[in-house]
Order: C-alpha cells, then structure tokens, then sequence
C-alpha cells in the first residue's frame, strides 16, 4: 500500500472515531445603571455582576466574556455541544470534562 493510501486511510478512521461536537454559544446585553450621575455599565449572569474586561468560567461549563457588546458565554467540555458517540463506545463525564471510551474502558482521543 502507498504512503498516501496508508495517511488517507488512517485519517479516514481517526475521523470515524472522533466525536462531532457542535458549539452552544450564547450573548446576553449590558446592564446599565444609573447611580447619580455614574452610568455603571456591567454584565449579569446568574446574579454574579462582572466589570467590562471580565473574563470568567461558569460553573454550568460556560466560558464567558464581559465586553462593551455585552456577555458572551460559550460552551466548553460537557455542554461544547451535542457529542455524537459512535457505537461501541461511551462518553464518561467527569465534571464539565468528558472522555470518549471503548465499551471495554480504553480511552480514546477528543
């Protein structure tokens, strides 16, 4: 067998076997409040308040930013998206983690 029908087949079934994962992402608008004469500009999420600049993860498995736009939260580990499992496989989570494994318990690559 050729070099390049060994790679095309080798990325053929590591592409089988990976999940297809589908990113769950999602903005919420600047709360403004006036005190005085401050305009305070911020983000609200889950009654936590988060100066612009903000950076923060979510214990529900969201990455998030606080920009002049508003809150930008995104979906990492568990909640990235819908994992497609290929048979004879199981995902196994731990936390926002997840690990794709053989029925049998190996693990195979995200």
């Amino acid at each position: 067998m050729s070099k390049l029908r060994a790679v095309l087949l080798m990325v053929t079934v590591t592409t089988t076997l990976l999940t297809a994962v589908n990113g769950w992402c999602f903005n919420e608008p600047l709360t403004i409040e006036k005190k005085g004469k401050w305009v305070i500009k911020k983000c609200v999420h889950d009654a936590f308040e988060y100066l612009i600049g903000s950076d923060f993860k979510t214990i529900d498995c969201f990455e998030c930013s606080c920009t002049e736009s508003g809150l930008f939260c995104c979906g990492f580990g568990e909640m990235a998206g819908a994992v497609d499992v290929p048979d004879g496989y199981k995902m196994v989570v731990d936390g926002c983690e997840y690990t794709i494994v053989k029925d049998d318990g190996a693990a195979i690559d995200k």
